[in-house]
């Protein structure tokens, strides 16, 4: 990992300097507006060097342009530097979505001396080409209004600033496996104190009941050396037989609650959770001594104890079926790397692996290529047929590929068991971050691609089979990138929090409570103050979703960024009526 890299006494880069912000008070409003071809997922479908051309005709706008690509590094030095030659107070950029590409903007215009949320976006791709593609004129007429909306809302917009929140130097990593233990070294490696919190006994986890991982390697003999790592590590505090009680706090400040009564202060949170094999009730399994787990030939094989002459593997036993849909990804390697050493031990053996498909994907998919040059028979049968029947002496299936019925007689079945995502244990702690859980039972990422080891509860990550099933490599892989994107939090003495937060008017609120029954972020407490019961929000842990600011029957709370007035201001733009007009 990266951690390993550098010094454990590294220097942070130093904050990036800014030029002094423009003061827009009382200042006429001057708007400069960049509309965005985005190649051909724009430009394809609306006009706009026409929409471009409408802008300059809207009220407050002295400047307009179309270009290539806004994001562009070309493109985002000219927003900055147009705000000093046009003496522009707000930028407006019409182009795709705000969600991955409006911080860009915000720090194009910082750079320029203009504060960040005096600029607003037109999203005139997700919400008008794509889904008018076949209707250019259309489209273009639309981008024009959402533009003109966009515009409306600029000149009522005002600047913002996000409040400094000091952090906490110490993570906490939920789960002493392979992945927590990989998460928390790396995480050391940087001089940052972890706390590794194991509900067991032992270090280890899932990995503990494995021989050999996939590439060969002792899977014992690595557990212990990575334990004797943690161990020996005096950044690291290892908890053991330990039970979470609470996870209160949010980014840079969470308290890391124990039963024990242990309360330590961390910055972030790796939720590196393991998952068990599925326990699996299918084909007489713990009452027939012939049918096996994976997990136990592999012992038995490891230990020299396996000696069936004929072997029958099942494989997606308790997945993709109607119950449980997802497949786990590790069964069919599992199944490959036992058959092959059967088949090593005893060329005479008959191995013969029933499958929907197999899938050994990446370089696996060489063992599948040894599998077959050893003499391991692979059949077949359809999604749609019956599953492989069992009767105590034979495996039967219908073999896609003959077309008939296949019966092989077994001395030893051995059942591929899916990996079960511990469900209840994972929605206790997901209840107490506020964080999601899929309908397969593990933790939602914040975004597959964007944010893929992080969650919408900003601090807290999450790494291995918390996440979902995968192998040992990518677990670790993944609790390396979970350790990195902690560091971006755990390494600074402050962060600032987003702007756009929910505020409130103490003159209008009565204390009711409502704004704080309805946070689902819990950054709303009802406070005692010397008039009376009042909201109080903590901006380190709004979201800026406003569900407060809709509950609100008084009308105190408010939504910086997104007044009533602005509001009702790209409202009446929709309705092409003047801006504030009635």
């Amino acid at each position: 990992a990266g951690a390993y890299i550098v010094d454990e006494n590294f220097v942070p880069c130093a904050p990036k300097e800014y030029p002094a912000e423009k003061d827009v008070a009382g200042k006429d409003v001057r708007i400069g507006v960049w509309v965005c071809e985005c190649g051909i997922n724009i430009g394809a479908t609306v006009n706009v060097p026409e929409v471009a051309k409408y802008a300059e005709t809207l009220p407050n706008v002295v400047y307009s342009t179309s270009t290539m690509y806004a994001c562009a590094q070309d493109c985002l030095q000219a927003i900055s530097e147009a705000i000093s030659t046009y003496d522009l107070t707000r930028v407006v950029v019409a182009s795709c979505t705000p969600r991955t590409h409006e911080p860009l903007f915000r720090v194009a215009c910082r750079e320029g001396g203009l504060n960040p949320y005096l600029f607003n976006m037109a999203n005139i791709r997700d919400q008008c080409s794509w889904i008018h593609m076949h209707e250019p004129e259309a489209a273009t007429k639309k981008a024009k209004d959402l533009v003109r909306m966009a515009i409306a809302k600029a000149a009522l917009l005002e600047p913002l600033q996000g409040t400094k929140i000091p952090v906490t130097s110490a993570a906490a990593v939920i789960g002493g496996g392979i992945t927590g233990m990989t998460t928390a070294l790396d995480i050391a490696a940087q001089g940052v104190p972890v706390h590794l919190v194991e509900k067991e006994a032992v270090l280890g986890g899932q990995a503990l009941k494995f021989r050999h991982k996939e590439d060969g390697i002792d899977t014992q003999d690595f557990v212990q050396d990575l334990v004797k790592k943690v161990n020996d590590n005096k950044l690291i505090t290892v908890h053991l037989n330990a039970e979470i009680k609470d996870l209160p706090g949010f980014v840079g400040n969470f308290k890391l609650q124990l039963m024990d009564g242990t309360d330590e202060a961390v910055g972030a949170v790796i939720l590196a959770i393991g998952a068990p094999a599925y326990q699996p009730t299918e084909y007489n399994y713990g009452t027939d001594a012939k049918v096996k787990t994976n997990i136990e030939v592999e012992n038995e094989i490891a230990d020299g104890k396996f000696n069936a002459k004929n072997v029958a593997f099942i494989q997606c036993v308790g997945s993709r079926n109607d119950k449980v849909s997802y497949c786990s990804r590790v069964c069919c390697t599992s199944s490959l790397r036992n058959a092959i050493a059967i088949k090593l031990a005893d060329p005479t053996a008959n191995v013969t692996i029933f499958h929907k498909d197999i899938r050994s994907y990446g370089f696996r998919e060489e063992m599948y290529r040894k599998a077959c040059e050893v003499g391991v028979t692979f059949l077949r049968y359809d999604e749609a047929a019956p599953l492989p029947a069992y009767d105590g002496n034979a495996v039967t299936a219908f073999d896609a590929t003959l077309g008939a019925d296949v019966s092989v007689p077994v001395d030893c079945v051995v059942l591929a068991n899916g990996i079960a995502p511990a469900r209840e244990e994972k929605e206790v702690i997901a209840k107490m971050l506020k964080i999601p859980i899929s309908k397969d039972g593990f933790y939602f990422e914040a975004h597959q691609k964007l944010r893929p080891v992080d969650f919408a509860t900003e601090g807290v990550y999450v790494a291995g089979l918390a996440h979902w099933p995968k192998h040992m490599d990518e677990c670790i892989a993944q609790g390396s990138g979970a350790a990195s994107r902690a560091l971006t939090v755990i390494s600074k003495e402050f962060l600032t929090s987003e702007g756009i937060v929910a505020s409130v008017n103490e003159t209008y609120c009565d204390g009711c409570g409502v704004c704080e029954g309805c946070c689902d972020y819990k950054a709303i407490t009802i406070i005692e103050t010397d008039g009376g019961l009042k909201s109080n929000v903590n901006a380190g842990l709004c979201k800026g979703c406003g569900c407060c600011v809709a509950s609100c029957p008084s009308g105190a709370m408010e939504q910086k960024g997104f007044k009533n007035s602005q509001i009702i201001a790209e409202v009446d733009a929709c309705l092409d009526f003047p801006v504030g007009g009635e």
